[in-house]
């Protein structure tokens, strides 16, 4: 089977949060040395730098991320994953080493994941992660006894009620590859990219940070869609728990082990108020009691409304073009003069990295059921392959808000396999507006076919013609993922 990229821009989480850049903020470096352990996936336009997809670790073979490991270093550590906890079971006959279970229907251990090496976040303020893996099917499997003994486990009398779960051990930190952390690159006099460091000098900028703030921040959309903020993590409106028994005065919640800088109160800044601990109540149809709220930092946070904020509360940023040829990157633009340039997926949900000076319109890159990257263009609907308008699941539909506009629809139908790959595999030149109608739904892990919904509507129905897949220009991938299966 052919490699399959992740989905990239709006259309699927980004293996990491990384990318390369230097101080002229025009060309960045290029591909690591020869023989480095770790890889930039990228993308590769003439006269731009690359746009960095990811990190792939050419040793453990996996994608990562620089994340902080339970050693307290900084390690390019490969993706987070549930993991079920177990009691007293372990993979050693000392009883030593103790085992977790994950359940592959969460992605883990799928195609996407070749060694299905996960971790798991182990406690709060500081955050750090210990990293899990599999162990080899078959593998024994240890308990402590009644007696207080270790002794050969009972695996199915013991193990967790999912089906296929997948045993995992607790692996050393330092087998992951360690790096620094610099200042990294000023933006503005309060943006700045921040850098982390390889041991062989090759750079990676995981993260933007709001010195005002102290915090990270990520890109948005400002007040107008032409505008571009990089906002820190806030709190939000909790809707329904209230501090007091007469539900009166709101709460604003974060996640806990969240540091928020302020609480988005509509489209106002407001400052924060006071850690609220103590009872909650809920509001529905009288106001009830709903829990306590507790100062433990891996509990949820919740805020009283402080006064509002100046416009000062957010960092504006202005996008800058790179390039020579047929597309041109989006970078972000300093203050000293030049253009920085950032990550995949640092870019907000609905932004697209490249505009392409052929079709005249902004694109980002989709992988294909031909191995091939493409920039797909911003006015082709870009649908995953779940509705349709008939029992058997056979005739494709797609939800559509531009009216006459939907018939002239192009549209790129996009299938997930029960593994969760995702490939672009058929463009539609047009469709057909349905009214009211039955709309089905097919589970692509189990192949069934089911009623999703009864007079729906804005919904349309493709009808052709099937376009081929180089209407989108082709864009160069340098260090892909292998194969995956």
């Amino acid at each position: 089977m052919s490699r399959r990229g992740a989905f990239a821009g709006a259309w699927g989480a980004a293996l990491v949060l990384v990318a390369c850049t230097d101080d002229s903020g025009g060309t960045g470096p290029g591909p690591p040395p020869a023989g480095t352990r770790l890889e930039a996936r990228q993308l590769e336009v003439d006269g731009a730098p690359p746009l960095v997809l990811g990190i792939w670790d050419t040793r453990e073979m996996v994608p990562c991320r620089f994340m902080t490991a339970e050693d307290g270093k900084l390690r390019c550590l490969p993706e987070v994953a549930k993991l079920l906890a177990t009691a007293d079971v372990y993979a050693d006959s000392e009883c030593q080493t103790p085992i977790m279970w994950a359940d592959p229907r969460d992605q883990v251990g799928s195609a996407d994941h070749p060694v299905t090496v996960p971790l798991a976040r182990s406690g709060c303020d500081p955050v750090r992660y210990q990293v899990w893996r599999p162990l080899p099917p078959g593998s024994p499997l240890f308990a402590t006894s009644s007696t207080g003994g270790c002794a050969a486990l009972d695996t199915g009398a013991r193990m967790p009620p999912v089906m296929e779960a997948v045993p995992f051990a607790l692996a050393p930190a330092a087998d992951w590859e360690p790096g620094t952390e610099s200042s990294g690159l000023q933006v503005s006099d309060r943006l700045r990219l921040v850098e982390t460091v390889t041991a062989d000098g090759f750079r990676f900028v995981d993260r933007l940070v709001d010195d005002h703030w102290g915090m990270s921040c990520t890109l948005q959309v400002g007040p107008t869609l032409e505008s571009v903020e990089c906002r820190p993590p806030v709190a939000r409106q909790t809707g329904a728990l209230y501090a007091d028994d007469a539900c009166t005065v709101s709460l604003y919640g974060s996640d806990g082990c969240q540091d928020v800088a302020y609480i988005e109160y509509g489209t106002t800044p407001v400052a924060l108020g006071a850690r609220f601990v103590g009872p909650l109540f809920y509001k529905a149809l009288l106001c009830d009691p709903g829990g306590t709220a507790t100062a433990e930092a891996a509990d949820a946070h919740y805020y009283l409304k402080g006064d509002p904020l100046g416009a000062d509360a957010v960092a504006p940023v202005r996008y800058g073009m790179m390039g020579t040829g047929r597309f041109q990157l989006r970078g972000l633009m300093r203050d000293g003069g030049g253009v920085a340039s950032i990550p995949d997926d640092l870019f907000y949900f609905a932004s697209s990295p490249y505009f392409d000076t052929v079709a005249n319109e902004d694109c980002r890159p989709i992988w294909t059921s031909d191995g091939q990257v493409r920039c797909v263009t911003s006015s082709t609907a870009i649908v995953i392959d779940s509705y349709f308008s008939d029992a058997a699941c056979s005739r494709f539909v797609f939800s559509c808000d531009k009216g006459a506009a939907c018939d002239t629809q192009k549209v790129l139908r996009m299938s997930r396999d029960a593994a969760g790959l995702v490939d672009a595999t058929i463009l539609y030149g047009t469709s057909s507006r349905l009214g009211p109608s039955d709309v089905y739904y097919r589970d692509p892990s189990v192949g069934i076919c089911f009623l999703a919904g009864t007079s729906a509507t804005g919904f349309s129905e493709v009808s052709g013609p099937e376009l081929p897949l180089d209407t989108f220009a082709v864009l160069h991938e340098r260090h892909p993922l292998p194969a995956v299966r």
